[in-house]
């Protein structure tokens, strides 16, 4: 890893084959810039690699495309209003399926997978602009970059052409079955959990860079990016957290020891990164928060938390892997779902909670939040979508739209897009 002039981390793989000019190479990481320092452990396996292109993301915002929780930290937030006040539906889709893929926005076209394939909707009507068909349905979430939207099925990241729809590429990895990671896309590279591996590929051809074959994300967890590492939590190797190396594709660090007690701890969704390099997940235990860098009386390679607090589900056995929300973080407060429909506001710094809320049914969609106007927004099995105020947890209004919700809120300016277990896609406004 080295630094560019803009003083980001680049891969050394990238400098070598990248055809720009380093000065323009920068990732998109949410909200705000950072600039850590290089994970403790060094590792000096090398990667195979092969042909990237010039970065699709400039700057600290993302110039040309969109992502899964709004950013490659996948933070959950968004710099936009989204709604005081939900009066009514704009519009609803049919696409079919129990829709588990969350809506991703890019202008004017909404991209989210479906019972029988993958769609690009309009979001003035919610018109169908072209579907890719795929057998057995889609539940990866989409990113979007550089004219190319990317998703998985089972074990196969497909790249299409947002225009038509037409295919791109496909890469044919290790297929697993509960393998439905969402990709990110940087350093025109593509980054994603795909069946049995991680891999990197090519965002223009789809030729591998290079994979990673142990302690692969399963479930719904993706990758999160920073600029100086990228971290995957999941269920093929259950109850670790992964820092890994651009260069290399190897371990900075993994998280300690998962067991508590005598109890596992099980990783079901996607990490979160703040704006100034620290971890968060939520397990089947509660959350916790992690040091970008190793930290703390652990075997070397070895991180431990910084904090942990427990938030078990009543009548949970500490072994069962019961699933729940993705965290986000937003200045200082990390919210977070539960199975037994719980909300959770608590402290960045020490963990302590902020505020609760209970709800009638569990919460396994990602919170979203409005930074404009101070709203976390979530789907419940209750079949509502909620809007709660971040500082207090008030609930500022609740809109009934079907079937139980597990896909995570699209935030735009007066317009929440959002898809439920009843086949169908809403525009809320």
């Amino acid at each position: 890893m080295t630094s560019g002039n803009n003083g980001r981390k680049v891969p050394i793989w990238f400098l070598l084959i990248s055809c720009v000019a380093v000065e323009a190479v920068c990732l998109c990481f949410g909200e705000n810039e950072k600039t850590g320092k290089k994970p403790a452990k060094e590792s000096s396996a090398a990667a195979e690699t092969k042909q990237a292109d010039a970065a699709p993301f400039q700057g600290a915002e993302i110039k040309d495309g969109a992502v899964y929780r709004g950013n490659l930290r996948r933070s959950g937030v968004f710099n936009r209003t989204g709604l005081t006040e939900a009066k009514a539906v704009r519009w609803k889709s049919q696409i079919g399926g129990k829709i588990n893929s969350s809506p991703v926005v890019w202008k004017d076209t909404l991209y989210i997978g479906g019972g029988d394939g993958f769609y690009a909707l309009n979001t003035a009507d919610g018109k169908t602009r072209w579907n890719y068909p795929v057998k057995g349905g889609v539940d990866s979430s989409a990113c979007v970059a550089d004219d190319i939207v990317c998703f998985t099925t089972t074990g196969v990241l497909i790249a299409l052409n947002v225009a038509d729809g037409s295919l791109k590429w496909k890469y044919q990895g290790k297929p697993a079955e509960t393998s439905r990671g969402s990709p990110a896309i940087a350093y025109g590279a593509v980054f994603t959990p795909l069946g049995k591996e991680i891999v990197a590929v090519g965002l223009n051809d789809g030729k591998r860079i290079w994979t990673i074959g142990k302690n692969v994300p399963d479930e719904y967890s993706s990758l999160a990016l920073d600029a100086s590492a990228f971290y995957g939590a999941g269920t093929i190797k259950w109850g670790y957290l992964y820092s890994y190396d651009y260069d290399t594709a190897t371990v900075n660090w993994q998280s300690n020891v998962p067991y508590e007690h005598g109890a596992g701890v099980y990783f079901y969704k996607t990490p979160a990164v703040d704006e100034n390099g620290a971890i968060y997940v939520n397990t089947t235990r509660g959350a916790r928060k992690f040091s970008p860098t190793a930290q703390g009386k652990v075997a070397k390679g070895y991180n431990q938390r910084l904090w942990g607090v427990f938030l078990l589900d009543k009548e949970v056995d500490d072994n069962e892997m019961i699933p729940h929300s993705c965290p986000s973080v937003w200045k200082d407060r990390v919210y977070v779902g539960r199975y037994d429909g719980q909300f959770f506001a608590l402290d960045a710094k020490d963990g302590s909670i902020v505020w609760k809320k209970k709800f009638p049914a569990s919460i396994l969609s990602d919170p979203s939040i409005a930074a404009k106007s101070g709203l976390v927004c979530f789907g419940c099995y209750d079949g509502q979508v909620y809007a709660l105020d971040l500082a207090t947890g008030k609930t500022k209004w609740q809109f009934k739209i079907g079937d139980r919700i597990f896909a995570s809120p699209w935030i735009g300016d007066g317009v929440i897009y959002v898809a439920a277990h009843d086949g169908c896609v809403y525009a809320i406004e």
